[in-house]
């Protein structure tokens, strides 16, 4: 794109030279008709005014710094990038001034009631419907409790059921708890008299272990004597010649168990 020439300049700076003074007594006869019915309502500016105030007055400074340049740059086709960029500012800030702010109060104005019909109905509708939750709520927590309650009551009719089962077989449970007493002192005791009788009774098998032990070599003692008695008488009575077989056996009298008592326990 071919860069803008002097001439191009020259008409811009025309145009805007013939359009400014046009915004600015636009904003002027617009500033008196809103200014007049402010003088109504004595008291501070409010947001609003105070906003429509700093748009009008910075338009206003735009434009008295903007027309000389604009006047001389449709004489000699300069640019002036500077007034240019402020000049669309200005031009901007008189547009919404003169037409948006006006055409967004007189919305505001005439749907008032409307708008405040459909927030106050909007908000109405949030309350009922959010009563409407709350009591639902409510009622499920109604609900679940009376159900809690009946199954609790159900709960106590059954036990009580039971007990008055038990309490009937209560005097077999308590003789039959009382038996059970009586066995465990007994096995008790019984335990005890063990426990102290076990070590004599050990002792005492002791003792006749000992002495089977004794009697026992005491006897075999005896029965060798007694085969060499026999052995001599035999060897007498051969002398005499008689015939005597002294190899017959006779009953051993002496011939005991020697297996120790405590065996047999």
């Amino acid at each position: 794109m071919a860069a803008p020439s002097a001439d191009d300049y020259r008409t811009y700076w025309s145009v805007v030279a013939q359009v400014l003074p046009v915004l600015a007594l636009s904003i002027v006869v617009e500033a008196r008709a809103v200014a007049s019915s402010w003088a109504a309502s004595p008291g501070l500016l409010t947001r609003q005014q105070r906003g429509m105030m700093s748009g009008w007055i910075a338009s206003l400074a735009g434009f008295l710094l903007v027309e000389p340049v604009a006047v001389e740059g449709a004489l000699d086709g300069a640019e002036h990038s500077f007034y240019r960029g402020l000049a669309r500012i200005s031009i901007t800030l008189a547009l919404a001034s003169l037409v948006v702010i006006p055409l967004i109060d007189l919305a505001l104005r005439r749907t008032a009631d409307t708008t405040a019909r459909l927030i106050v109905g909007t908000v109405q509708y949030a309350r009922k419907r959010s009563i409407r939750e709350r009591e639902r709520i409510a009622r499920d927590l109604v609900n679940v409790g009376a159900h809690s309650l009946l199954e609790m009551n159900r709960a106590l009719d059954q036990t009580a059921a039971t007990l008055r089962q038990f309490e009937a077989h209560e005097p077999l449970t308590r003789a039959l708890a009382t038996k059970r007493g009586e066995l465990l002192l007994a096995r008790r005791e019984l335990e005890q008299t063990r426990a102290r009788a076990l070590p004599a009774l050990m002792e005492r098998w002791a003792i006749i272990d000992g002495v089977k032990a004794g009697t026992g070599a005491d006897l075999a003692s005896m029965q060798q004597r007694g085969a060499q008695a026999r052995a001599r008488v035999a060897a007498s009575l051969r002398r005499a010649g008689l015939d005597v077989n002294a190899e017959q056996p006779s009953m051993d009298v002496f011939s005991l168990d020697t297996e120790p008592i405590s065996h047999y326990y």
